[in-house]
């Protein structure tokens, strides 16, 4: 049967002078102040001990180091880690004390995608555990540092002195990111992002959701149809956002004339849903070899004059941003076979050009 340090004070103070006196070395192991029964496996290098724990000692006379390493304690089904045991000559007493983690988001909901690290202060092993599996540990008696991690990063650091039994609540500034899009026809994607982090919004009921997610400040993207739409969001609580695209801008586009090698006059004019110019939106427009930044005025036009180069469908990203918001319009200029004709042959005249003038500066 199992003892207790209290009932069996004497009985095990006797036994332990005895073998004191007949020179062994003993492991005295108790769980939550009980002496325990069960196995003691020890890892040295490359060779493996087993010892039986009776009322909580292990002898260990028959092993010649100082110090354990790694061993597994078994006991009750369970099976314990144990590292880095420094032994006494004669006894050594290893207590060991349950704690147990209640870790809720900033909600006060179990927060279960997260993992927990605990390290002793005085050594550098590290228990490891996801909390989906298990909130419980037994460990030896000291001091500890211990993390929360949430999507491998830290969202708590805490210390903790073991010296009993004990119970460790925790609450992360951790929830729920929850968004409700109105005005989208057709939701392509959408996803946040900082400079840590980065999560797919997935639909639940009329809402985009992403869970467990840490506090902070994100970029929200909204992938629609034919625009993206990118603002910034502060992330303090599981409060739903509502992002209403009812009022989102519109542009007008045009390029003149669209020929290939040649320089044209593009022109885009940003407004509002019901057709209202926009002023003091910044647009820039990105070509494949060429950027333009401006700012619209009372007619919410920028015009601009770029080289187009040799393509069959020109490619042109459009960014606005205004009012906090950026959007983004990507555009596909058709350039037409004539015009890609006339651009050829005009390479093919500067190139016999250029063989001319070099013929005859050679005969020269």
């Amino acid at each position: 049967s199992t003892l207790s340090p209290s009932s069996a004070a004497s009985d095990v103070y006797k036994r332990q002078l005895l073998c004191l006196l007949a020179g062994q070395n003993l492991l005295v192991i108790s769980v939550d102040d009980e002496f325990i029964n069960g196995t003691l496996t020890i890892c040295q290098g490359d060779n493996t001990f087993s010892v039986n724990v009776l009322n909580g000692i292990a002898k260990l006379s028959c092993l010649e180091f100082t110090s354990i390493s790694e061993a597994i304690l078994n006991i009750r089904n369970i099976s314990i880690p144990l590292r880095n045991i420094i032994l006494s000559k004669g006894i050594t007493f290893l207590k060991l004390y349950t704690v147990n983690f209640i870790v809720l988001d900033a909600d006060g909901k179990p927060l279960n995608h997260c993992y927990l690290i605990i390290r002793p202060s005085e050594n550098v092993w590290i228990i490891k555990k996801d909390l989906e599996k298990s909130h419980q540990f037994v460990i030896p008696e000291g001091t500890y540092s211990f993390y929360i991690l949430c999507h491998n990063t830290t969202v708590f650091k805490g210390h903790l002195n073991l010296y009993a039994k004990s119970l460790v609540k925790v609450s992360c500034a951790v929830s729920d990111f929850k968004v409700k899009v109105l005005g989208c026809k057709k939701l392509v994607s959408a996803y946040i992002v900082n400079d840590k982090y980065s999560y797919h919004l997935r639909k639940k009921g009329d809402f985009l959701v992403a869970q467990s997610v840490p506090h902070g400040i994100y970029r929200l993207d909204i992938v629609c149809e034919d625009f993206t739409l990118t603002k910034n969001i502060k992330h303090d609580s599981s409060k739903a956002k509502v992002i209403d695209l009812g009022n989102k801008l519109r542009i007008a586009l045009s390029v003149s004339p669209a020929l290939a090698l040649s320089f044209a006059t593009i022109t885009v004019k940003v407004s509002n849903e019901i057709g209202v110019p926009v002023k003091n939106a910044i647009v820039e427009v990105k070509l494949p070899t060429y950027r333009f930044k401006a700012i619209t005025g009372d007619n919410g036009l920028i015009q601009f004059k770029a080289f187009l180069g040799l393509w069959n469908n020109l490619p042109l990203d459009i960014f606005i941003k205004y009012n906090g918001t950026r959007y983004r319009f990507s555009r596909m200029v058709p350039i037409s076979p004539a015009s890609m004709i006339f651009a050829m042959t005009s390479i093919l005249l500067t190139m016999f050009t250029i063989l001319i003038i070099k013929k005859r500066f050679d005969e020269l």
